[in-house]
């Protein structure tokens, strides 16, 4: 029954990929959305004002004011058409508790990309960019349910090992049910999961469909908080790499200047992504084969030592491999990566280790080298400072706050519940919600 399945979910998949092929014969380019270009027919040639004609009749009709930093501070609306701006808007001046929210979520879009289009004049309606340090492996399914808080997921991507059933799972059929994709169902628009078929053939065209569909959702619902994700986003990225971005990201502004103009600037929108393609040449990894030639057996389920299960599904861009000898695979690994190599091994590189290190490389993190690791990449991302001691102080919070101070003292491992009450901080909801009943 489960190859039949499996042979169906393929079939899908190649079946819409063929007729969007055909289909594509036909297409036209997407329409544009909101004018991606403002005159200076009512402000002159001041650069801290851009007028735009919405309405196509050649007159401006709506107006955006900047600071001296750039940004989109206050909005102008010509309501009656007489060609006088009457009505103003100053958009640091809304409560985000009296705005609608409007949440995109893109696939592969990084911090740079965003950052360096922010320098060229674009997205101004928004603050500078700001970095997220994403989770690792940088998968989009492990980070979108890290944002929305439903770690952790089945796998780090649709086609996984279940080692406690001993068992490969088919990707396609995995993903076609979007058991390994719990955020979704937080969202309010997401293309049906056979459709991602239609992103990776025509990327340019359901780019435009879903950034579109994500707009009449706001529109149509009277919902305080719209969420929409573009799969396409990282099609068009792996299509054309740095100009394909590009691609995204213009037409992403496009929509968020149609949702403020719409909202008559009483919106909030966030835009996200899961990670960042750092657009560097790739080449394909024979990692079966090197497995194979370094004298392990390529299985779809653990039974030897020798045994060794490497899950691969869609765009390869991790490597995962289920083992019981991990050490012994990495070290063989690396031995096979140094015998074929075409360049001749320089005497430096041979072997860098020190000759009497004063600590030598352990199996395994310790809670210090964990420590340290996570500061290093703090340092490198410019954000503050964090140690991993914060995460179980914050388990144990939640952990005490749900299901009361002696689970916590389980989870934590205390002793005695007097070291819970100083490490668990105490949930002031609760004493809030006490008080008011008690008067």
């Amino acid at each position: 029954m489960a190859s039949k399945v499996r042979r169906r979910c393929h079939r899908i998949w190649i079946l819409t990929a063929l007729l969007v092929c055909l289909a594509g014969t036909f297409g036209c380019a997407p329409k544009q959305i909101f004018p991606t270009t403002y005159d200076a027919l009512l402000i002159g040639d001041v650069p801290e004002q851009r007028a735009y004609d919405t309405d196509q009749d050649d007159r401006p009709d709506y107006c955006q004011y900047l600071n001296e930093h750039g940004r989109v501070i206050r909005l102008a609306f010509d309501y009656d058409q007489d060609g006088a701006l009457d009505h103003q808007v100053d958009l640091d001046k809304f409560d985000p508790a009296n705005c609608r929210q409007l949440y995109i979520l893109l696939d592969g879009v990084s911090y740079q990309m965003i950052a360096d289009m922010y320098d060229r004049g674009h997205f101004r309606l928004f603050h500078r960019p700001s970095r997220l340090i994403s989770t690792f492996p940088s998968m989009t399914d492990v980070a979108f349910a890290e944002i929305f808080d439903l770690s952790p997921v089945l796998a780090y991507e649709a086609g996984y090992y279940d080692r406690p059933n001993a068992k490969l799972h088919d990707g396609s059929t995995v993903y076609l049910s979007g058991k390994n994709e719990p955020w979704n169902q937080r969202l309010d628009y997401r293309s049906r999961m056979w459709m991602d078929a239609v992103a990776y053939v025509w990327p340019k065209w359901w780019l435009d469909h879903e950034l579109r569909a994500i707009l009449s959702k706001y529109r149509e619902s009277d919902k305080k908080r719209i969420s929409g994700y573009s799969v396409a986003s990282t099609c068009l990225g792996t299509n054309d790499g740095a100009e394909g971005y590009r691609q995204v990201l213009l037409q992403l502004e496009q929509i968020c200047q149609a949702a403020m103009f719409a909202s008559k600037g009483k919106i909030k929108i966030t835009v996200f992504s899961d990670h960042g393609h750092n657009l560097t040449a790739a080449k394909f990894l024979p990692l079966k084969d090197l497995l194979k030639e370094s004298g392990f057996r390529v299985v779809s389920k653990l039974k030897r030592p020798k045994d060794v299960v490497v899950p691969q599904f869609g765009l390869v861009t991790y490597a995962s491999i289920e083992t019981f000898c991990p050490a012994e695979v990495v070290q063989d690994f690396r031995v096979e990566q140094r015998a074929r190599r075409r360049t001749k091994v320089q005497p430096s590189q041979v072997d860098r280790r020190k000759r009497n290190p004063k600590t030598k490389p352990g199996a395994r993190y310790t809670s210090a080298t964990y420590r340290r690791a996570i500061h290093r990449a703090c340092d490198v991302a410019a954000v503050d400072r964090w140690g991993p001691n914060r995460l179980r102080h914050s388990c144990g919070t939640e952990v005490r706050k749900r299901f009361g101070l002696e689970a916590a003292q389980t989870v934590l491992g205390h002793a005695t519940a007097d070291v819970t009450q100083v490490y668990a901080e105490r949930d002031s909801a609760l004493a809030e919600e006490i008080m008011r009943k008690i008067g």
